[in-house]
């Protein structure tokens, strides 16, 4: 289900199209398509900037990219675009990421990370001979490398909850986009109702 989080509103259609530096002779049925299809691409152009903005390994987060039907009320046009995938508001803004299913959330380490910075395991779960090692005052799910007890690894760090920092890949794209929208609406309005290039 589309769970975007942003909204871009544009009111009162009639003014920004007599921001156009040309007087247009169109009725307000083709004024309004004319908007509504300019927001649109708006909001896939913003989308695409965000989108090259994500550092998302598995790209799930940057196929999920949406922008939901028009809603038209009155004079008001509302377009809601964003990312449907769960935890782009987290990935966005930031904030706390807890355990759902675990006592304490594991932080893969660089002994089973790939050089693309990928864990070998989805989970601790699936990587067998782990033991829980108490070091520096922090524990860690360990693995024996060797025949004897001294050679062993680090591979998981077990934490109650970590703090992710906001990317803004989609709020920054936005905030970037804002105040030059309503001269680009113009534009593109005025291309659409004239037949030239939108």
């Amino acid at each position: 289900m589309t769970q975007p989080f942003i909204s871009m509103n544009v009111g009162n259609v009639q003014q920004q199209v007599q921001a156009i530096d040309r007087k247009l002779d169109a009725t307000l049925d083709q004024i309004l398509g004319a908007t509504t299809q300019a927001m649109v691409e708006i909001a896939n152009d913003v989308n695409s900037e965000a989108q090259s903005r994500i550092n998302n390994r598995s790209g799930d987060l940057s196929r999920g990219a949406t922008v939901e039907e028009p809603e038209i009320k009155g004079e008001e046009i509302i377009v809601r675009f964003g990312f449907n995938k769960k935890h782009a508001r987290q990935r966005d803004q930031g904030g706390p990421i807890v355990p759902k299913n675990a006592r304490m959330l594991a932080i893969p380490l660089d002994p089973i990370l790939t050089g693309r910075g990928v864990p070998q395991y989805p989970s601790p779960r699936a990587e067998p001979d782990l033991f829980l090692l108490k070091l520096w005052g922090k524990l860690f799910l360990a693995r024996k490398m060797g025949k004897t007890d001294r050679t062993i690894q680090l591979h998981w760090l077990l934490v109650d909850r970590v703090e992710q920092e906001g990317s803004h890949f989609l709020t920054g794209s936005v905030q970037e986009a804002t105040p030059d929208m309503p001269r680009r609406i113009a534009e593109r309005v005025s291309a659409i109702l004239s037949g030239g290039a939108a």
